[in-house]
């Protein structure tokens, strides 16, 4: 919760960020705060407006982007934005989120990065674009170091959905095979970085 995050903040600016004398005191113990992307995204306001206030405008922010990032998810997908922000006024009223956001439970509040890596790879699949693989295989990452329960949620709605959407592509099969090879290469260069992180707690 609001611990969590103000703990991540400092641990950053420390050097240390997996690395914690707050627990187990006093030979610490070594953790990682979820969600990790968003908890270091959000350290400038952490500065700035010290834990409580970081806390409400994160969780704020969180809501915001996720309902955001699947209007626009969606508006890719039917071309219009009424359908987007249905679904996306849908998706932050789930029950989950709130009971989420009641218990201080932040990894799974943090949902933003998911419809944008979702949008992110069909688009660069539509389009054969190499700088939408790369930012797609760039949000992978944020979702997987966010939350492994959203990387699991990426991964089953990936397969079920970017088939159909591989099997739509006809012609240039050359652009194609580079955008997923940009796609897959940064997927892949992620992963093994969050096993690197991950070291020192034995997970990685």
């Amino acid at each position: 919760g609001m611990w969590g995050l103000d703990h991540l903040r400092h641990a950053l600016l420390e050097g240390h960020p997996f690395q914690s004398e707050r627990v187990n005191f006093p030979s610490g113990a070594y953790l990682v705060v979820l969600p990790l992307a968003t908890g270091t995204l959000v350290v400038p306001l952490g500065l700035l407006l010290g834990p409580i206030m970081t806390w409400n405008l994160t969780l704020a922010l969180m809501i915001w982007g996720t309902g955001m990032g699947v209007a626009w998810l969606v508006r890719r997908l039917t071309d219009r934005w009424l359908p987007g922000l249905l679904a996306g006024s849908v998706v932050i009223a789930q029950p989950m989120l709130n009971h989420s956001l009641a218990d201080g439970t932040l990894e799974h509040v943090a949902l933003w990065s998911l419809p944008l890596f979702l949008g992110a790879t069909i688009v660069a699949l539509q389009e054969q674009s190499v700088r939408w693989a790369a930012l797609a295989g760039a949000l992978s990452l944020v979702v997987a170091i966010d939350s492994p329960y959203n990387a699991v949620y990426a991964l089953v709605m990936g397969l079920m959905v970017l088939p159909w959407h591989l099997r739509r592509i006809r012609g240039r099969e050359r652009d194609l095979g580079l955008t997923l090879l940009v796609l897959l290469g940064t997927t892949i260069t992620g992963a093994v970085a969050v096993g690197w992180l991950l070291q020192p707690l034995g997970l990685g």
